[in-house]
């Protein structure tokens, strides 16, 4: 009932959330002190993922429904860690589903550790072609955002007062609690 670690290892496979959920309850419990996690080309909460690596630690499971029912069932852990790595093609998919009242006709790519979006962005009303390019920044763990824009529509450089509210709609462009329903144990 003591392991040292568990590696959960799977590809192509689509779920909402992840299969880990903390449900206290008493009973005897075993521990296992490195749960890992290692999924690949999977979609999570409908979205495509190329790649997702997580540890959770000092996770105690139900032994009792781990010996009858043969599933692991996790009492208590401590917060783990999670990477979730997305390709230009996932980012786009993403980015069309979450922004779809503002951007149609979108095109990613990441360039240098930039992100370069064009499309037809809503303004006002009505779609105008842009294109836009900035960096992704991770804040508080949980959060990407779009730092250090540079957008264009129409061809012309959009004024920092603009900039500022197109900021605004898009950012946080990740939450990763509602957008990939990885709140509670990671």
């Amino acid at each position: 009932n003591d392991v040292h670690s568990v590696d959960i290892i799977g590809h192509s496979v689509k779920v909402d959330s992840l299969p880990f959920e903390l449900h206290p309850k008493s009973g005897w419990k075993g521990r296992i002190h490195h749960l890992r996690l290692h999924l690949r080309d999977f979609q999570m909460a409908g979205l495509p993922v190329s790649r997702m690596v997580g540890e959770v630690f000092d996770a105690k499971y139900d032994l009792g429904y781990a010996f009858n029912k043969r599933r692991l069932f996790l009492r208590s852990a401590e917060p783990g860690t999670a990477s979730v790595y997305l390709t230009a093609d996932n980012a786009l998919f993403f980015i069309q589903r979450k922004f779809k009242e503002y951007l149609q006709e979108g095109t990613v790519s990441l360039l240098n550790g930039r992100v370069v979006l064009s499309g037809k962005y809503r303004l006002f009303g009505r779609y105008t072609p842009f294109y836009a390019s900035g960096r992704l920044r991770v804040r508080e763990g949980r959060y990407i955002d779009l730092v250090e824009p540079t957008a264009f529509m129409q061809d012309s450089l959009l004024p920092p007062s603009l900039m500022t509210k197109v900021l605004v709609q898009l950012n946080p462009v990740v939450d990763v609690a509602p957008d990939l329903h990885l709140q509670g144990i990671f």
